[in-house]
This record gives C-alpha cells, sequence and structure tokens, in this order.
C-alpha cells in the first residue's frame, strides 16, 4: 500500500512538473512559427510564460517544503502560533479584500517547540486556503490560543459543500475534493504539507466539513518540551527554573 502511494506520488509530481513546461514550450514555439510577431503577441507569451514559471515555482517549492517535513526535526526553537497567524493574515489580506472575504481574529499567544520555517509555513497554508478556496463575500475565523496544555490553532472559513468521504482525500498531495488540480488556482501541496508538518511535531490535526460550506480545520501541540528538564537538544535548553534565578547560578 505505501509502495503504490509513493508510485501515485511520483506519477502525480512529474505530471504537475510537466504541465507548465508543455505549456511554455508550445506557447513559444506558436509565437516563433509566425512570420512576424508584433510585440503586442510577444508580450502577451512572456506574461503567460512568467505564470507558468511561477506554477513551477510554487510546486517546487511545495515538494521542497513537504520533503523537509517527511525528514522529521533537526531544528527546535520557540515558535508562537499566534504571531505566526497574525502574519499570515496580514499576507493574505489583500486577495480577502479582493474577494469582500472578511477576515476575523481571536489570538492569543500559543507557544509551542519546533521547526520554526515549517511551523509558519503551516500556519500561511491553512490561512490563504481558507482565503483561495472561499466564496465572495465569505468570512474566514482563525483562532490561537492554549488549552490543557497545549497550544492550538483553528481556521475556519464558509466556502463550498464537502463531502465527507472527500475530506480525507484534501489531505491528500496534488488533489482537491478528490479532483486532481487542474484550474490553476493552487499548486495542490497545501494540507498535505500542514498534515506532514503537524505529524512532524507530534501534534493532533482535526478537519470538519461544515453543513452550510466551508471547513474547520484545527492543529493541536504541546506546549512543554518533549524531552527530559536538563537535557539541550538542538541547542535548546529547557529549564523549570525562572530565567533570572538560573541565570545567577
Amino acid at each position: 500500500l505505501a509502495f503504490a502511494s509513493q508510485r501515485r506520488f511520483v506519477a502525480n509530481a512529474s505530471h504537475e512538473l510537466r504541465t507548465p513546461l508543455t505549456s511554455m514550450r508550445t506557447l513559444i514555439d506558436v509565437v516563433m512559427a509566425k512570420p512576424t510577431r508584433t510585440t503586442e503577441q510577444l508580450e502577451t507569451v512572456v506574461g503567460r510564460v512568467r505564470q507558468a514559471l511561477d506554477q513551477s515555482e510554487a510546486i517546487i517549492d511545495g515538494l521542497l517544503t513537504l520533503a523537509r517535513s517527511d525528514r522529521g526535526l533537526t531544528t527546535r526553537e520557540l515558535v508562537d502560533l499566534e504571531a505566526a497567524a497574525q502574519d499570515a493574515i496580514d499576507q493574505t489580506g489583500t486577495a480577502a479584500r479582493a474577494s469582500n472575504i472578511v477576515i476575523e481574529a481571536d489570538l492569543s499567544a500559543a507557544p509551542i517547540l519546533g521547526d520554526r520555517v515549517l511551523v509558519e509555513r503551516l500556519v500561511a497554508n491553512l490561512v490563504d486556503n481558507a482565503v483561495r478556496y472561499n466564496v465572495t463575500g465569505g468570512s474566514v475565523q482563525v483562532e490561537t490560543g492554549t488549552d490543557r496544555g497545549q497550544s492550538y490553532l483553528s481556521v475556519t472559513n464558509t466556502g463550498q459543500l464537502v463531502p465527507e468521504p472527500k475530506l480525507a482525500s484534501l489531505f491528500e498531495p496534488f488533489t482537491r475534493l478528490g479532483q486532481r488540480v487542474t484550474n490553476g488556482r493552487g499548486v495542490g501541496l497545501g494540507l498535505s504539507i500542514v498534515a506532514s508538518v503537524v505529524t512532524a511535531h507530534s501534534g493532533h490535526l482535526q478537519a470538519d466539513a461544515l453543513p452550510n460550506g466551508g471547513l474547520k480545520i484545527t492543529v493541536r501541540f504541546t506546549t512543554t518540551a518533549p524531552w527530559p528538564v536538563g537535557t539541550y537538544p538542538y541547542g535548546f535548553m529547557a529549564t523549570t527554573q525562572p530565567l533570572d534565578s538560573a541565570a545567577e547560578k
């Protein structure tokens, strides 16, 4: 089963990478075959080639992030989900306003120990997906905080109805509601990266399809160090003493 899944992933990745390359080659061949080429035609082709390049870059970046996460953690530092969520909201603000999507935030400190790059990518992916796959005039709610020894991030958005049997497929690479990614809205790796990062951090991921459309996705991580007090893995110093009293000793 794992081997078949890996083969399917490689086949899908190869297809997704070849698609923009084929598009660029076709665009260039068509315009170069014309006996005369106007400046307007060349500018149009350059713009479309640039879009295809951006698509290729996004796919490669997503694959590299997925590979990094699947390798497991090689570094741990203090990361606050609250700050990461605020940054993600700021970055998606323009796209949200363009579609009249209202983003509501209820953010409190939510510290965890982990890979900063991966955690920030997880948060950015969840907020970006909530805006990207929403409806015009929709809404997004982002919440962070701590509860019973865990830090959590919850992102809820309006959107199309998601059949319960199709929910799990959203976290598989290169799929969206059980179909391949073909409309250019994304590269189909956002939620698979989220799932991989959660696993790498020994966290918990819960996704719920809402009855009126859209999703609620919640991720939870332990707020305490998963190693004995007094050890120093990956350059991080764990201590139960206040910093000032520890410094005095």
